[in-house]
């Protein structure tokens, strides 16, 4: 399948593959350790697990609508012309202070927002 042959060689990838994963794995429970921090500690193992539990929910949705888009071509153009666009926007305007306070608003805020947070 795919071409691949599965031979010996195959295993220095896949050791490499899996390492690489384990790394992201504990960056991740690290970054969302600390997102959980100021809460209480019942709260924290519950924010953890919404939080969690919907962000596997939105990406199989995420996943199903983006099977459908991808079977319009009109669609498709759209998208690739505003990944052509972000950065030249990113590179060519100034940011705001505003852009800046947005992405901190739900930091520390209380559980509900810590959960839209680890989501």
């Amino acid at each position: 399948m795919f071409g691949q042959t599965f031979a010996p060689s195959d295993l220095a990838g896949v050791a490499a593959l899996v390492l690489l994963e384990g790394l992201l794995s504990a960056d991740n429970a690290l970054v969302l350790a600390i997102m959980v921090k100021h809460l209480k500690k019942d709260d924290q193992q519950r924010a953890l697990l919404y939080g969690l539990g919907g962000a596997f929910v939105f990406r199989f949705l995420m996943i199903v609508f983006a099977t459908l888009i991808l079977k319009q071509w009109w669609l498709q153009a759209l998208g690739g012309a505003y990944l052509l666009y972000l950065p030249i926007k990113h590179f060519f305007t100034k940011g705001s202070k505003e852009e800046a306070e947005d992405e901190s608003k739900y930091a520390g805020k209380g559980f509900w927002p810590t959960v839209i947070a680890v989501e």
